[in-house]
């Protein structure tokens, strides 16, 4: 689990509280005796496709960007696949 506590949104008027942000990661590898050398892994980011916490943005920049680069993540859940062989 992955959390990170609201905070004060000074990025734009009227200043307000960034609500808090938690995301689950999942990781599960399978590597059997058997078959020397391989294995198999998935992995899991942002399990529950949480959004980032919506912040104002910059009104002087104009960037309409409404999270956080620095603490929030736009991708949503991202799955990826491992596979090894090892020789």
């Amino acid at each position: 689990m992955n959390y990170a506590n609201s905070y004060t949104d000074n990025s734009g008027v009227p200043i307000r509280t960034a609500a808090s942000d938690t995301t689950v990661d999942l990781n599960a590898r399978y590597a059997p005796a058997w078959l020397t050398g391989f294995s198999a892994a998935v992995s899991v980011q942002n399990l529950f496709n949480r959004d980032p916490p919506y912040v104002i943005g910059s009104a002087i920049a104009q960037t309409n960007i409404h999270y956080d680069v620095g603490n929030g993540n736009p991708v949503g859940r991202y799955l990826s696949l491992d596979v090894r062989q090892a020789w």
